[in-house]
């Protein structure tokens, strides 16, 4: 058994980001396809603060309750709503990190202002949200960002007053154009040593995750969106973007004509893993904790509920003391016997192929080892109750017990000779009932081990001596007349 960490680094997460799920996403939140939530089929129209656009925050409400968030809505002023979902971290509850995007726009689509930002939020959430980190998480829409970032003030204002540890605001705005496809995009700072780190985050991750774009940083940078509400606290932040402001503005920008047919597919889609890859990168993923153990067992495996009995490679997701994943994984090997035997032209044979066999008699609930009879296929002696001992690796099963009549199986029931005395205390007479050319004795003891064999020729009367310690022994006379098999019993005068 051994313990690993694995799965959640910023690298494997970020694999995770769909460009399906962010097209999608940007289809029905700007308006190009309808939405289904709450159990009513709707079309987000627009979602202009002053002409209501609530309807485009029950959305987002109906994505991050359905990621299993805590959601909650501020609505901080008549008409001005912010939507935010959380995920507590698990070491450091008390540390924020926020992602976020504002959600409102001045016309009908806006697909990149800002939509795609607004999607690569969301797309953060589907991804975190099944894993545990460090720090909490937040995913956070603006409201009226277009009207001078009146919803991100609001709550960088309300959170300095609360004295929130925030350790870093990562603002998404207008992903998707690339206009002249020179992989150019824009990350705004400015002299906070802070901010000059996450820029510097932004930068190595690029190298680390391989993503093809040019980074432009832009020192000071824009202040025309909702970063910098809380450079106005001296919080961390950060904007990444399209290179609106580094030289390659986006032609349909504020107008019902910003559409998902001007964006370019995969710069949005590399831009969205690098924005998602500094927020994982940021909150600290917690590595799953995977157990492995590899079992050997017989016949069958109890696991918790379960009970095995095939072999199989099983994977139990657990919970941590923290309440993280932990994964069990097993690799089990179930051995099975068939204890079944079957009669055969000798006596009796085994079915299973084990690594042992070991005959024996059953007298009783005794089960007495038969001299030297350790092959699948066994050599009946005598009249009697019989049964097997199967050995496969490491396992142990015996089969039932089974009566054998050797005239059922052999041509012995013609008796060839007479024997006496019997009980005998040392010597047993054999005497032939024709005289032939050749008898063969043989001289077993109550284990079937030979311990006498012996040739007679043209001799009717023959003695043979019963070696060693009083008990039970089994001669068998075979002749070409024939063969018998005789049960003798030797005491003590």
């Amino acid at each position: 058994m051994f313990l690993s960490a694995f799965s959640q680094t910023t690298q494997s997460l970020v694999k995770e980001v769909s460009l399906d799920s962010l097209v999608k996403t940007v289809r029905e939140f700007s308006g190009e396809d309808s939405a289904t939530f709450n159990d009513t089929t709707v079309r987000i129209v627009h979602r202009v603060s002053r002409k209501n656009n609530n309807l485009a925050a029950d959305y987002l409400v109906h994505r991050l309750e359905a990621y299993g968030l805590q959601v909650e809505t501020i609505d901080y002023r008549s008409g001005g709503r912010n939507v935010i979902g959380t995920m507590l971290g698990k070491t450091n509850p008390d540390s924020i990190v926020i992602i976020s995007a504002h959600y409102d726009a001045v016309a009908n689509y806006c697909a990149d202002d800002n939509a795609s930002g607004s999607a690569t939020v969301l797309e953060a959430a589907r991804i975190m949200t099944p894993y545990c980190f460090h720090n909490t998480i937040k995913f956070v829409f603006w409201d009226e960002e277009e009207r001078g970032l009146i919803g991100s003030r609001y709550y960088a204002d309300t959170a300095n007053a609360r004295g929130d540890r925030i350790m870093a605001v990562l603002n998404m705005d207008m992903m998707a154009y690339d206009g002249n496809s020179d992989k150019v995009f824009d990350i705004h700072t400015n002299s906070n040593p802070e901010n000059r780190r996450l820029k510097d985050t932004i930068l190595s991750l690029l190298d680390t995750l391989q993503i093809d774009l040019i980074p432009k940083v832009i020192n000071p940078g824009t202040t025309r969106s909702d970063h910098a509400s809380f450079w106005r606290h001296r919080y961390p932040a950060v904007f990444c973007g399209e290179s609106f402001i580094g030289g390659d503005p986006n032609p349909a920008y504020h107008t019902s004509k910003d559409r998902i047919g001007l964006f370019d597919m995969e710069y949005y889609h590399k831009l969205a893993k690098l924005a998602i890859g500094l927020t994982i990168e940021m909150t600290g993923a917690i590595k799953t904790v995977v157990e492995h153990d590899t079992i050997s067992a017989c016949f069958e495996y109890a696991y918790r509920d379960t009970v095995f009995k095939e072999s199989t490679v099983y994977r139990d997701h657990l919970i941590s003391s923290i309440g993280c994943d932990s994964v069990y994984e097993m690799d089990l090997t179930i051995t099975t016997i068939n204890d079944s035997i079957k009669r055969n032209a000798i006596g009796l044979n085994a079915l299973d192929t084990a690594s042992t066999y070991q005959w024996v008699r059953c007298i009783g609930n005794s089960r007495i080892p038969m001299y030297n009879q350790n092959k699948k296929a066994f050599r009946v002696p005598l009249d009697d109750f019989y049964a097997v001992i199967l050995n496969n690796q490491g396992c142990t099963d015996t089969s039932d017990c089974v009566l054998v009549t050797l005239t059922d199986i052999e041509k012995l029931h013609l008796a060839v000779a007479k024997l006496y005395p019997n009980p005998t205390s040392d010597f047993v007479t054999i005497e032939l009932f024709d005289v032939v050319d050749e008898a063969t004795i043989y001289v077993r003891n109550s284990t079937n081990q030979l311990v006498v064999q012996t040739h007679c020729y043209n001799q009717k009367v023959n003695q043979v001596e019963l070696p060693g310690a009083d008990g039970i022994y089994f001669i068998q006379v075979v002749t070409s007349m024939g063969a018998s098999t005789y049960r003798v019993i030797k005491k003590a005068d």
